[in-house]
């Protein structure tokens, strides 16, 4: 009998056996499954998403109706103008900007505030019943800002020395600045010289209207003040004290502190000196408080049916200093 020759057996040949079938079996239904659990998934979420952006259109929570509260200067209408135009159109070509959800509360607030000078707050919220609500503060106009005396360009400036309006000077009767003091142009929505420098103005504006008035017995006013180089005031006086009206400058230093000052208004107004000279008639051009005790005032003639300019009349007659007391 023949014998049959044994195979040589490659020791690279890998082998396979019943239970590795099986197990990889198992991982490959695994992963059909997941990926049938994903297609599932992403299928679901493709619907979910088509009806929300077909929801979100559905009028029922779409903003019909916008109302305002707030406003005294601010017309209505024109607010309303302004929100409904940001609310029209679509955001990524399929959201409604009206939809109560996704409608732009932040560009509605800074497009208002960026229009409307006179708001200072914009508060918005909306409702699911598809009303938008706005609240808007308006800013208090507390003095009128002029570039020059001219009144070419003037603004309304809040209480800080924030100016936010144009305004007519004939329109109104607040306390006026008159330019910078450094020949800049003046700006809305902006702190012209700095809140520093501004509550240095405040504080003079504050006391020495009230101080002339009570010095004089009620027959000065100050109504205006322009700002000068150096920090430096010149306020307009209106004086009634010879019957008809007329108006002559006060000149005082931004540097000098306002205890001094009043003290040096004092010495001026209720020396005998000066109350003489004024109660004979004697019509002023300025008063110069700005060189520390040493005050000068100088006047205008008008008994000889002119005013004397400050070229035609003699300094050494005309100035006269006075020296006050610390």
């Amino acid at each position: 009998m023949a014998k049959i020759p044994l195979q040589k057996i490659n020791p690279n040949r890998k082998i396979r056996y019943a239970r590795d079938e099986i197990h990889r079996t198992k991982i490959l239904n695994r992963k059909r499954r997941r990926k049938l659990r994903l297609m599932t998934l992403l299928v679901v979420f493709l619907i979910l998403f088509i009806l929300g952006l077909l929801s979100l259109r559905h009028q029922a929570i779409r903003i019909e109706d916008i109302e305002i509260s707030g406003n005294k200067v601010i017309a209505k209408d024109s607010i309303l103008k302004e929100s409904k135009k940001l609310l029209e159109g679509n955001s990524l070509l399929i959201i409604p900007r009206s939809s109560v959800f996704f409608y732009p509360k932040d560009e509605i607030k800074n497009t208002l505030l960026a229009k409307f000078g006179y708001l200072e707050t914009v508060d918005i919220n909306s409702s699911l019943l598809g009303t938008l609500k706005i609240r808007v503060t308006e800013r208090q106009g507390k003095y009128t800002w002029c570039a020059d005396s001219a009144n070419s360009r003037c603004f309304l400036a809040t209480s800080e020395g924030f100016v936010f309006a144009p305004v007519a000077t004939n329109s109104n009767t607040l306390f006026k600045i008159v330019g910078l003091g450094d020949g800049e142009i003046i700006k809305p929505f902006v702190y012209p010289i700095g809140k520093n420098k501004f509550s240095n103005l405040v504080s003079r504006i504050e006391t020495l209207p009230q101080t002339v008035d009570k010095l004089s017995g009620g027959k000065l006013s100050v109504s205006a003040v322009t700002l000068s180089p150096a920090d430096d005031y010149v306020f307009k006086v209106r004086d009634r004290s010879q019957g008809s009206v007329y108006e002559w400058n006060l000149l005082v230093s931004g540097r000098t502190d306002l205890q001094t000052l009043g003290k040096h208004l004092e010495a001026v107004f209720l020396s005998t000196e000066f109350r003489n000279q004024m109660a004979g008639g004697a019509s002023l051009e300025y008063v110069d408080f700005r060189f520390g005790k040493k005050v000068f005032y100088k006047y205008l003639d008008y008994n000889i049916g002119a005013v004397v300019t400050a070229e035609e009349a003699d300094s050494d007659s005309d100035e006269t200093p006075i020296e006050t007391e610390d």
